[in-house]
């Protein structure tokens, strides 16, 4: 493989009522496609199946005999209220975050020179994505938009990699980017994407006023008063 990210979001979200084991083939297809050291990021619900279930997952990586390691596994917030108005968007959601071993001729200078390298990247991105959003002429939000979201795919290889100094150093980076990211989404009329956007920077950093501010500008473009008064 050749891919530094491969990334699967909600897939059972959307069909695991009818074939809650898909996620073993999207598994074993995404392990092909990661280079050596490569990270694949899964976010989804623990509904059905065994997804996400760390154990299971564990299980199943041995089983198959994939070269992936569980570097990282926690709850993550679901949709507030969805259990009640759709049966397929659960509240309960996991992320999960597997790496690819590296093979036996690989030293481990190699992994610490991959979370560098995207540190740096996420780092150029994010100035990349600044100038295009903020310039005077030649402004270029939807190049700012792609710039951000690549950037955010390198912040995760970093911290996959243990690139950061501390979790506060990864935090921040990453409230910065997702702040970044929704004010370009809101400009382009994407205002539900800017949400779910300003929503994870508060995840980030809760104590960041601006994220907080996106999150009330977002809402305020979907006409959401009541959430805004909550």
């Amino acid at each position: 493989g050749v891919c530094l990210l491969v990334s699967c979001m909600s897939l059972l979200v959307q069909v695991g009522y009818r074939d809650p084991e898909i996620w073993r083939g999207v598994v074993r297809r995404s392990t092909a496609l990661l280079a050596e050291g490569g990270v694949l990021l899964l976010y989804d619900t623990t509904r059905w199946g065994s997804y996400l279930d760390r154990a299971s997952m564990e299980k199943f990586i041995a089983g198959e005999g994939l070269p992936l390691v569980v570097v990282a596994h926690s709850a993550a917030p679901g949709v507030a209220g969805a259990a009640s108005s759709d049966s397929r968007l659960p509240e309960h959601m996991a992320l999960a975050v597997l790496q690819k071993r590296l093979g036996c001729h690989q030293h481990h200078r190699e992994a610490s020179d991959l979370g560098a390298a995207a540190c740096q990247r996420a780092a150029a991105l994010r100035e990349e994505g600044n100038r295009c959003f903020s310039a005077k002429s030649g402004r270029n939000v939807p190049k700012a938009v792609r710039c951000y979201a690549k950037a955010l795919d390198a912040v995760a290889v970093a911290s996959a990699q243990g690139a950061f100094s501390s979790a506060g150093s990864h935090r921040e980076m990453a409230s910065r980017l997702e702040s970044n990211f929704s004010a370009a989404l809101l400009e382009m009329g994407r205002a539900e994407e800017a949400l779910l956007a300003a929503d994870r920077a508060v995840l980030w950093d809760p104590d960041w006023k601006k994220a907080h501010f996106r999150r009330e500008r977002a809402l305020a473009a979907l006409g959401r008063v009541e959430d805004l008064l909550a």
